[in-house]
């Protein structure tokens, strides 16, 4: 009995993770009951401010709590052994470890793990901290002013430059003072605000961190070291955040009566994007659908040639026969717009119901929708070259559909 109850002590000290401090608790992982309290009242105080009172209680009030169904592994393997009933070759010669063995990365309580209930920072639940750094970094925080480059929640942000790490958290980086002003216009919710006063030329723009922690966004502050490392920008002034990924599906895009629908077929460069939807906001366009998709709308480059419209105006990304079915299905008239068109974009009806497609300037629209096509339309060009622009082409077509509408 004594014996189990020495290996319940054992595996709970190593996963509530309580005595990692100066003194190791790994050393006392194979020694019986007696030994463990000796060593731990041995101690006057440790890291987390207990006395060897408090600590021999604690030891004794974990004796009868049944060891965790789960273990980690690598330095685990003394408890593993313990738990099975083996006799774990005792480490009370070694060297006692700086950190305790995990699967994970070696971070501070307070900038992983810091407000999980029931843990320490460096418990041992390891797929309870690599949920929460990688699934769900973003979660309540109290304000926190940030000096080092290499923080974690500078990587963090560093890492939402990749596209994967943006699908899979569904959130994006937006940066800059007027797109953060656009998009808390248009109801977007920062999730966390990063400001730096240093970088904040007028100071007076300070009020929109407290408007954006009114509304519940958290805000941190960061150094003008650590924020050059954040930024994606080369001249940051000073504002960057979290924000959730403004992209939606097809069914929840709305249209009005008569519809107008701006539709890019494999468009890859992040700054044309960024144009249309500048076009596409001003001219009050439904929705901008990405056929075939080559950047996503949650690129930090979209968001920045955007200036921040990508929030004030519906978009949606899919296939583009998914794209195609579902204009059908809300009878929407398509029109490809293409060098080789028929006729002439102003000879082309834009009164009714419309969805203007254009294609990447190095290879035009597919044939796939040219084939599907209601209508094809030219832009008048009197000079040498045979295409514009994507932009500027998507551009006169929205324009021209409003002259008529007019």
């Amino acid at each position: 009995m004594a014996r189990r109850q020495d290996r319940r002590i054992q595996g709970t000290v190593l996963n509530q993770g309580k005595f990692y401090s100066r003194f190791n608790a790994v050393v006392l992982l194979s020694a019986p009951l007696d030994v463990i309290l000796e060593r731990v009242g041995s101690r006057e105080t440790n890291d987390f401010g207990k006395t060897a009172e408090e600590r021999t209680r604690i030891v004794s009030d974990v004796a009868t709590v049944e060891p965790p169904a789960r273990w980690g592994h690598g330095g685990d393997r003394h408890a593993k052994a313990a738990h099975r009933g083996g006799t774990p070759r005792p480490l009370l010669h070694r060297r006692p470890h700086r950190h305790p063995p995990t699967t994970g990365r070696r971070l501070r309580p307070s900038r992983l793990t810091q407000g999980t209930t029931g843990r320490s920072g460096y418990g041992h639940d390891t797929e309870r901290v690599r949920d929460s750094f990688v699934m769900s970094p973003y979660g309540e925080r109290p304000a926190a002013a940030i000096t080092s480059p290499t923080n974690p929640r500078v990587k963090e942000l560093v890492s939402l430059r990749k596209r994967r790490t943006r699908d899979m958290r569904r959130v994006t980086l937006l940066e800059g003072y007027d797109e953060l002003r656009l998009a808390l216009t248009a109801g977007v919710l920062p999730l966390n605000l990063f400001v730096c006063p240093e970088l904040v030329a007028d100071q007076s723009r300070l009020a929109l961190a407290d408007e954006a922690a009114s509304r519940g966004s958290e805000v941190v502050q960061l150094a003008a070291a650590a924020f050059a490392k954040a930024s994606y920008r080369q001249s940051p002034d000073g504002w960057l955040a979290v924000v959730p990924d403004p992209s939606r599906p097809l069914v929840d895009l709305t249209l009005s009566e008569p519809s107008l629908v701006l539709v890019c077929e494999g468009v890859e460069k992040p700054g044309n994007l960024g144009a249309m939807l500048r076009t596409a906001e001003a001219a009050g366009v439904d929705a901008v659908i990405a056929a075939d998709p080559a950047a996503d709308w949650g690129n930090p480059n979209v968001v920045r040639a955007s200036k921040g419209t990508v929030f004030a105006v519906p978009v949606a990304a899919a296939e583009s026969p998914v794209v195609r079915d579902w204009l059908r299905s809300r009878k929407v008239r398509t029109v490809v717009a293409t060098p080789d068109g028929d006729q002439l974009i102003t000879d082309v009806d834009l009164t009714v119901a419309t969805a203007i497609v254009v294609g990447a300037e190095h290879e035009g629209v597919s044939e796939e929708w040219v084939a599907a096509a209601d209508d094809t339309a030219r832009l008048p060009m009197f000079g040498h070259v045979n295409s514009l622009n994507v932009a500027a082409s998507a551009a006169v077509a929205i324009y021209e559909a409003l002259r008529q509408r007019s």
